[in-house]
């Protein structure tokens, strides 16, 4: 019975050891399975790689809407949106300058879950003092800046020396990816045009240093709620800068060249600024290179991804820019009280 069981297996399933030796893949074979399996991968990888990007685009987005967000629970506590900067920017090299220097970014960290490390700084100090020095530097060596001020697509260089030009004074900072608005123009930036002012405007109070700069004496203003004539649907509250963005023009400069670069702790101290404001277009380039000194603060709004920037209007909205927007929309969005009636494409 049992070679009769065997037998019928053999003859259904065929007899292994009548078979002749198995056959391998061929040459041929291989390479187009080796072919049609890179095929798939370059068909898959530019779909991977757009998932990834449109991940970090929300990433990016939502940094930007808690810092909004930030400023306007500032607001509903202290009545008043924060300062883009404490004290005059007076500046001289070391601690000793008049100005505290310490920015919006800052100001609004217990408004963003992190009271801890606002805490560390002492806003009635130099912002090159032992105490802030110590506080910056407690993000990541000060190599980066705080996640929430991070750009997941922006993978170079974070970090710069706070130096502001002066020799042997700086000490590493991470840099910003956000920052806030001031106002359409430079007219804004020195307060010689109220109606190009924006939230956070400055104005000079001086012609020059006291201290031994040659940098001109600005103070931070007070702005509120009331202020934002053209309504805050309309009016840009902050937005993204790309730290990088000045090796567009000085490819062979370092990111922190002359102190200029956005370096998270600092309102506006000699070059080093978190705030911007709109007199270009979002991540053109500035005519005219290295002119004179104000070219080196005019870079505008830019950002790591492609075709546009995003920015954040007062309401708390944000959207995405694109390069392309018609200048004047977009310097009149950056003003308070400017009049204009153009509305933003968000």
């Amino acid at each position: 019975m049992g070679g009769v069981v065997k037998t019928f297996i053999e003859n259904s399933l065929g007899n292994p050891r009548a078979a002749g030796p198995r056959r391998g893949f061929t040459l041929v074979e291989l390479l187009v399975v080796i072919a049609i399996i890179g095929t798939l991968v370059g068909l898959l990888l530019p779909a991977v790689q757009q998932a990834r990007e449109s991940a970090r685009r929300s990433s990016c987005q939502n940094n930007l809407k808690q810092l909004a967000l930030g400023c306007l629970n500032y607001h509903d506590a202290r009545s008043q949106f924060p300062p883009g900067n404490t004290g005059l920017t007076d500046w001289q090299c070391g601690p000793g300058g008049t100005g505290p220097a310490i920015g919006l970014l800052v100001r609004v960290l217990p408004f963003m879950e992190e009271e801890s490390l606002y805490n560390k700084f002492d806003l009635t100090a130099s912002v090159q003092g032992a105490t802030n020095k110590a506080a910056a530097q407690s993000v990541g060596g000060g190599k980066v800046a705080p996640s929430v001020y991070r750009c997941p697509s922006y993978g170079e260089q974070a970090f710069g020396s706070l130096s502001f030009g002066c020799s042997g004074s700086g000490f590493d900072v991470g840099a910003s990816c956000y920052a806030g608005v001031m106002g359409s123009t430079a007219n804004a930036w020195y307060g010689s045009a109220p109606a190009e002012a924006g939230i956070f405007y400055l104005v000079q109070t001086g012609t020059a240093s006291s201290v031994g700069w040659w940098y001109p004496q600005m103070k931070a203003q007070v702005t509120r709620m009331k202020d934002v004539l053209d309504g805050t649907s309309n009016t840009l509250l902050c937005g993204e800068v790309r730290p990088n963005a000045m090796k567009a023009i000085y490819p062979t400069q370092a990111i922190d060249w002359g102190g200029l670069y956005c370096a998270w702790p600092v309102g506006l101290a000699s070059r080093a600024m978190t705030m911007r404001y709109n007199q270009y277009g979002p991540n053109q380039i500035m005519p005219g290179g290295n002119a004179n000194w104000q070219d080196q603060m005019d870079f505008p709004f830019s950002s790591s991804h492609v075709g546009g920037v995003f920015m954040a209007k007062v309401d708390g909205a944000v959207g995405y820019v694109d390069d392309a927007i018609d200048i004047t929309l977009w310097r009149g969005a950056a003003n308070m009280k400017g009049g204009e009636t153009s509305k933003l494409p968000w």
